[in-house]
């Protein structure tokens, strides 16, 4: 090929949008929609999850709590409440404490990190993450 048989990507996106037109949409049965484009987006009647939940086992915090913590520099605080999934936290996370809160469960109120469990489960790993990067936030934000 020589350059005269190349087109820039400008004129060739033009040349294959010249020969094609947008669908008619219609509506189709949801077993038949399987392989489809939908038309327009589709919206959530409620949010999903519908609270912020926990995305591994882990220990929710308060960050001023454990803040300057680290592994020369434990902080020790007793654990307020254990939320297994399928469970809800007694009410909002007591100050000066943590909450167990397994896979799926929902972070109480007041929760500003989660700690991964270490191996073994005996209690929280460092961390500095914070919650929505180990957990799903309420709906989409």
């Amino acid at each position: 090929m020589n350059d005269a048989d190349w087109v820039s990507f400008d004129e060739a996106l033009a040349l294959v949008l010249d020969a094609v037109s947008p669908l008619e949409t219609e509506r189709v049965p949801l077993p038949a929609a399987l392989g489809r484009s939908l038309a327009r987006d589709v919206e959530a009647v409620a949010p999903h999850p519908p609270w912020d939940n926990s995305a591994m086992d882990g220990f929710a915090v308060r960050i001023d709590e454990v803040r300057g913590a680290s592994p020369g520099r434990p902080v020790a605080l007793p654990v307020s409440d254990d939320i297994p999934a399928g469970a809800f936290p007694r009410g909002p996370l007591e100050p000066g404490s943590v909450a167990r809160v397994m896979t799926g469960a929902p972070v109480p109120e007041g929760a500003a990190r989660l700690g991964r469990t270490r191996a073994g489960g005996r209690g929280p790993a460092t961390s500095r993450r914070r919650a929505r990067e180990r957990g799903r936030t309420r709906g989409f934000r």
